[in-house]
């Protein structure tokens, strides 16, 4: 397969498949570690990413393995419907899947940067806390999320049938929930701020990127239907094309 044939869908089940093959082995990992009775650490263990420099130093290579890990089934389970769902969006937008890889990627890596810069404060505000490791994907999907709902800040959603909502005030619902959830979760939402941030640093770069670059013929072609049909009759990715210009 050509990289330009590659789709969200085939990315993000790849995506998926890895996952939940780290979930298993590690899942069988610890049931064979209770088995035998044995303390030591399990391999699993080493794919977290571990705050502070020691742990940096210990497994560098856990801040890009940390977003293919889970510890829960449940939490697998819907990480992959809302990865799913993204990339459905994502294909509707015509974006690549190699968009939407790099945009997990990177939303990745902000979440764990955006932990480790904020443990100094913590490790003051809160003396004597134990700050653990974080694991799962949730940064990333927070990344693919703004940077959809920033790229298009007009684009609608169906939810329930006939009811429509704006895209980017939906995820905002949800990331505002999910702060309220996390409360006692700080290294979580901490994570979950650094992929939104990136994910809504990214898409206003494309947006001023795509404006400096943007197609001429598309222009008149927007603008003569505007013309003719009135502002009404405009998609609404056209709208935000016209409210590039």
């Amino acid at each position: 397969m050509k990289r330009q044939d590659l789709s969200p869908s085939f990315v993000a089940g790849a995506m998926l498949l890895v996952m939940l093959a780290l979930f298993v082995a590690s899942a069988l990992g610890l049931y064979l570690a209770l088995r035998s009775g044995q303390l030591a650490p399990l391999w699993s263990d080493a794919l977290v990413y571990a705050p502070g420099l020691d742990g940096f130093a210990r497994y560098p290579w856990g801040i890009i393995s940390y977003p293919w890990m889970h510890q829960r089934g449940e939490t697998l389970v819907v990480n992959a419907l809302i990865l799913w769902l993204l990339a459905q969006q994502y294909e509707r937008l015509r974006l690549s899947g190699w968009r939407y890889l790099l945009v997990f990627g990177l939303g990745s890596l902000a979440g764990a940067l955006c932990y480790s810069l904020c443990i100094g404060w913590l490790s003051y505000l809160l003396s004597g806390a134990t700050l653990y490791g974080i694991i799962g994907p949730s940064a990333g999907i927070c990344a693919l999320a703004f940077y959809i709902g920033c790229l298009h800040p007009r684009r609608r959603i169906r939810l329930g049938g006939r009811y429509r909502i704006n895209f980017l005030l939906f995820i905002s619902l949800c990331y505002a929930l999910s702060v309220l959830v996390l409360s006692d979760n700080i290294g979580g939402g901490l994570a979950h701020l650094g992929g939104a941030v990136a994910g809504a640093l990214g898409a206003l770069w494309q947006r001023r990127h795509s404006t400096q670059t943007q197609d001429p013929s598309e222009r008149e072609r927007i603008l003569d239907k505007l013309r003719n049909s009135g502002y009404k009759s405009l998609s609404n990715d056209e709208k935000d094309y016209l409210h590039k210009l």
